[in-house]
């Protein structure tokens, strides 16, 4: 009877705030990045050529765009309730994370509000990841393609996942593949290779608010004694070595894939030099499946669960202030500092992250 009460409390409660963020989404204005996202795909239903940072699963929802311009932010949303929805039922007793998942400002600010694609991104990897520990491959492969091709960023999360115990998993390689190519090919037919424009728009970003290297090329520019005023530059280097030593330690020692995926895509977060809230919902989905997974050895360790708490009421702090400032504009000058301490509390995560992942591996041999 118990479980009976859980089972429909919980998803009363997933109800309710489900209807409450679809009237958000009538509710607020287009604005944000969704007012380029719009501009974008109306452009591109017109008939020009896409010019953007993102992949052509973006592109595809142009048509949809034409028949209303918030149709695009609904589903977004409507696929991460799918995802919460797709949890709930492998693991209905964690109602902590579940509720996090709910109710987290990342969500409601940067999805319902600004309608930030990043959370269908977060979305279609949260589904695929629970997928990939049902063993349903194909459907895991589906959408790790969709996502690549929404925005690039799972290219640093689908290696861990291609293989195991040092072994390539072909199936779903060969799905991935599959999907990518038929994607690649439709879009090619009408747009040509001007598809391939988003790589080098995020190459040439600026480096952004929680960053390390916005601290340093802002306005308070604390090199300057050096005669360094940006080191924007380094941050692709630190990137691409920091997450490759990570990959390179799950093929030679077998970690654990979601421990070192965590570790790997904390790296690349930590020194990206885009430093966007909205990049920090998969950074959150990851979180939630590692500890999920690790649940009993995470909260064993004080430190990392300390040091977890920290930085997520930190970016979730600064992410209530970001609408309530003005976008940090102001006397405070949020923009210009927040990258300094943001960079030291997430470099001590990923410490004891990292320090967690050496003792489970000294338990194990």
């Amino acid at each position: 009877m118990n479980n009976i009460f859980k089972f429909l409390s919980s998803r009363i409660e997933f109800s309710i705030v489900f209807l409450a963020a679809i009237f958000g989404v009538i509710f607020f204005d287009i604005q944000h990045d969704y007012r380029a996202y719009v501009s974008e795909w109306i452009s591109i239903f017109n008939g020009s050529y896409p010019n953007n940072a993102y992949g052509v699963i973006f592109h595809f929802f142009s048509p949809l765009c034409a028949l209303n311009s918030k149709l695009p932010k609904l589903i977004f949303v409507l696929l991460y309730f799918l995802s919460i929805y797709k949890f709930i039922q492998y693991n209905i007793e964690e109602k902590l994370i579940i509720r996090i998942l709910l109710y987290n400002p990342l969500f409601w600010i940067f999805g319902v509000a600004y309608g930030s694609n990043d959370l269908m991104l977060a979305s279609l990897t949260f589904l695929a990841i629970l997928f990939y520990i049902n063993n349903n491959q194909r459907s895991t492969g589906i959408l790790f393609s969709i996502a690549t091709n929404l925005k690039f960023t799972p290219i640093f999360i689908m290696p861990f996942f291609l293989f195991k115990e040092n072994k390539l998993d072909f199936k779903l390689l060969k799905t991935i593949t599959v999907y990518t190519i038929l994607f690649l090919t439709i879009a090619f037919y009408f747009w040509d290779v001007k598809l391939i424009q988003g790589f080098s728009f995020n190459i040439k970003r600026d480096s952004s608010i929680f960053s390390i290297f916005r601290f340093i090329s802002g306005d308070l520019q604390p090199l300057r004694f050096a005669n360094i005023t940006s080191l924007d530059f380094l941050s692709i280097y630190f990137v691409f070595f920091s997450w490759l030593i990570c990959f390179i330690f799950y093929l030679r020692f077998n970690i654990n894939k979601y421990l070192i995926l965590l570790l790997a895509y904390s790296n690349v977060l930590l020194f990206y030099k885009s430093g966007h809230h909205q990049f920090y919902l998969i950074f959150l989905i990851l979180n939630i499946v590692t500890y999920i997974r690790h649940k009993h050895s995470i909260l064993q360790n004080k430190k990392l669960v300390n040091s977890a708490l920290l930085f997520w009421i930190w970016i979730f702090i600064f992410t209530i202030l970001y609408p309530l400032t003005g976008q940090y504009s102001g006397e405070f000058y949020i923009r210009e500092w927040v990258g300094f301490p943001t960079f030291i509390l997430h470099f001590i995560l990923n410490v004891q992250l990292l320090l967690h992942i050496k003792k489970q591996k000294l338990f194990s041999l």
